[in-house]
């Protein structure tokens, strides 16, 4: 079959039927490919593996909004998130570094310490 896309062994490979909705035709075939492609899906290997990637997209999902959400806490409850991104919409800094920075944990604490050694000396940021 000729397809865009590489299959690996024992991988579904969708059909491509021909069907007339105005007078039916060819729709026992598409019935049969939806029963044969439930059996494939329900069978012990293949129910595993599905569950499993669906697993894996679901807590990733998950993890990324988390430590979304709690980067820009993180940076918002230190005060640090405007002054970034006004760095970036001056073209002073890019938000691929800047990013890399927060995911490293360097950049905030960087940043903190700066205003920790400013108070100290009695000075604004």
């Amino acid at each position: 079959m000729v397809g865009m896309k590489e299959h690996a062994a024992g991988d579904w490979v969708p059909p491509v039927l021909p069907a007339v909705a105005l007078n039916g035709s060819g729709l026992p075939d598409i019935m049969e490919a939806i029963d044969r492609h439930r059996r494939f899906i329900c069978s012990e290997e293949n129910l595993g593996r599905y569950r499993a990637g669906k697993a894996r997209v679901e807590f990733l999902e998950i993890l990324k909004k988390k430590l979304i959400e709690k980067a820009v806490d993180d940076l918002a409850r230190h005060d640090l998130l405007d002054p970034l991104i006004e760095e970036i919409a001056r073209k002073r800094t890019d938000p691929y570094s800047v990013v890399e920075k927060i995911v490293d944990h360097s950049f905030a604490f960087h940043l903190m310490e700066a205003e920790r050694q400013a108070a100290r000396k009695g000075r604004p940021r």
